[in-house]
């Protein structure tokens, strides 16, 4: 392995743990703002960002020393796109992400990750200026799902998988192999965890926007109406009840 490949697996460590814990951070409503648990809540939250920008900071200097301006691009459009990941959907004033509502009626569940693994233009040779299209995503689960999970990570592996083949002095078309390879493998990890969040009573919440539940809207919209109230206050959703609707249908399964 070369040096710089090594440099690279720690800078998307980097990036990774640095917008982990920007996420992180503490939402305050503006109810809140003058409580004492508010101020409490301020001085974390300003100890996580400070800790997050010198995470990042820390790996575009490593990145600069690499001097590869192909790789530079690739891990600085990854960066952006875990950014854009987390303005896309829907959020509650509580800066939960949301289903948003399913566009379609009662289909058949089909899950085609070669083919929705290129949504949003997110692959393709000039994935690294091409602005990001979430018209053909949002309000079709199985997509927002993939999208969001592509952007929140798989983009960073992929990335750093065809950035690594690069400097391997490989040609272009097995580098992009490589880019797929990182997202399939972002996208198995991810499906992996949140099916255990749904499968294992221990867990008495799980996100509204994890695998088996947007599967299960895609398979049968009706059960927005059962994650919509999550809109206004995520302690309004009947977890057991949407629990209860998965495992009812195939997005477990399949």
């Amino acid at each position: 392995m070369l040096q710089t490949q090594r440099n690279l697996a720690e800078i998307a460590e980097l990036i990774k743990t640095g917008h982990l814990i920007h996420t992180g951070l503490l939402h305050i409503l503006p109810s809140e703002i003058n409580s004492k648990d508010s101020e409490l809540a301020l001085t974390g939250n300003k100890i996580a960002l400070l800790t997050g920008d010198f995470l990042l900071v820390k790996a575009n200097g490593i990145l600069a020393n690499i001097r590869c301006p192909h790789v530079s691009g690739l891990v600085s459009s990854a960066l952006r796109d875990l950014t854009e990941g987390e303005f896309i959907g829907e959020r509650n004033p509580q800066n939960i992400a949301i289903p948003s509502k399913p566009v379609g009626e009662k289909v058949t569940l089909t899950f085609n990750i070669s083919e929705d693994v290129k949504i949003g233009n997110l692959l393709g040779p000039d994935r690294i200026f091409k602005p990001l299209d979430t018209s053909d995503c949002i309000g079709n689960p199985i997509r927002e799902w993939t999208m969001r999970n592509i952007l929140g990570g798989g983009s960073l592996l992929g990335k750093g998988c065809e950035s690594a083949l690069h400097m391997a002095g490989h040609e272009q078309d097995l580098s992009s192999q490589g880019y797929m390879l990182g997202c399939h493998m972002a996208l198995i990890r991810q499906a992996t965890t949140d099916i255990t969040t749904i499968t294992y009573p221990t867990y008495s919440t799980f996100s509204l926007v994890s695998a088996p539940v947007l599967f299960a809207l895609h398979h049968d919209p009706s059960i927005y109406d059962l994650v919509k109230d999550g809109l206004n206050d995520l302690d309004l959703v009947d977890f057991d009840r949407v629990r209860a609707a998965v495992k009812e249908g195939p997005a477990l399964e399949n």
